[in-house]
C-alpha cells in the first residue's frame, strides 16, 4: 500500500484481467473491502438466484469505501447503485472506487429518519465502525455530517422500488427502515446488520409481514447480519419445507 492525499492507496484485482487503483481510509476499511470481495460477508450468488431482475436498481446506505457497491455495480451490469456515505475520508475513497463501477452513484450524506445535522465518532476500529452513537472504542475524532430523511431522498432521486437495500449504519438502521417504510414492500432484498439486541426484535417485526428472514449470523450479544427475501419472489418456492404441527399440538 502507498499513501495519497493522506489516503491508503492499493492495486486490487476487479477481475481476472484487470486490476485498479483503489482508496481505503485505513486497513480496516481495506480488510473489510476484501472480505466483501472473497465472498465472506454478503451471499451475492443466492442474490443473484433469487433477485432475477435486470437492470437492478441497487441502494447501499454506509457505503464506506464502496466495497458493496463496486461489486454489485460489476456483478449486475446495467444496474443502477446509489451509494450514501456521510463520513468526509469515506466519501473521498468511495468517489474515487465508484469510477470503476459503472451506473454507480456516491452521494455524501447520510440516511434516516427526518433531516438532520449530527456529530459522527470516530472509532479505534477505523472509519467502517464510525457512528453517530457514542459506542465503546471511539476515538476524539468526530466531524458534523448531513443526514438527510431516507424517504424523500429516494423519492427526489426517483427511486420507486429497491431490488436491493444494503444498510451497514452502526446503529441507525432502524430510523432508516422507519423512513422507508412504505417502500419495503417495494423491496426485493434486505441485507443490513443490528447493534443491539432490541433492534433485533424491532427489524423483524417490522420485515415479516413483506419478507422471509433466509439468512442470520450473530456474531456475539448484540451484533449480527440478516439478509431478508420479498415474500412475493420466493413463497411458492419455499412453502413446500414449511412443518406445521398437528391440530392438536398447536391448540395446546
Amino acid at each position: 500500500m502507498s499513501i495519497v492525499e493522506n489516503l491508503l492507496c492499493a492495486t486490487v484485482p476487479l477481475s481476472e484481467t484487470e486490476s485498479a487503483e483503489l482508496f481505503f481510509t485505513d486497513e480496516t476499511s481495506y480488510d473489510v473491502f476484501d472480505k466483501i470481495w472473497t465472498g465472506s460477508t454478503y451471499p451475492f450468488g443466492v442474490l443473484n438466484n433469487l433477485v432475477k431482475a435486470n437492470n437492478k436498481v441497487i441502494v447501499d446506505i454506509g457505503a464506506n469505501v464502496g466495497g458493496f457497491s463496486l461489486f454489485a455495480a460489476r456483478l449486475w451490469k446495467g444496474s443502477t447503485v446509489y451509494a450514501f456515505e456521510p463520513g468526509d475520508r469515506a466519501f473521498q475513497c468511495l468517489y474515487r472506487n465508484l469510477a470503476h463501477a459503472p451506473g454507480a452513484r456516491a452521494y455524501p450524506f447520510g440516511l434516516a429518519r427526518g433531516d438532520h445535522k449530527l456529530m459522527l465518532h470516530g472509532s479505534s476500529f477505523g472509519s467502517v465502525c464510525g457512528s453517530v452513537c457514542e459506542v465503546e472504542n471511539h476515538d476524539p475524532d468526530t466531524e458534523t455530517i448531513e443526514i438527510r430523511d431516507a424517504a424523500s431522498s429516494l423519492a427526489k432521486l426517483g427511486i420507486g422500488k429497491i431490488d436491493i437495500l444494503k444498510i451497514d449504519t452502526e446503529g441507525c438502521e432502524v430510523p432508516i427502515l422507519r423512513s422507508l417504510e412504505e417502500l419495503l414492500p417495494k423491496t426485493g432484498a434486505i441485507l443490513l446488520e443490528y447493534h443491539k439486541e432490541d433492534d433485533r426484535r424491532t427489524i423483524d417485526n417490522m420485515l415479516a409481514p413483506t419478507h422471509y428472514l433466509c439468512r442470520a449470523k450473530v456474531t456475539s450479544p448484540h451484533r449480527g447480519e440478516f439478509v431478508y427475501i420479498s415474500r412475493e419472489i420466493i413463497s411458492g418456492a419455499v412453502d413446500n419445507i414449511r412443518i406445521d404441527l398437528p391440530e392438536a399440538l398447536s391448540a395446546a
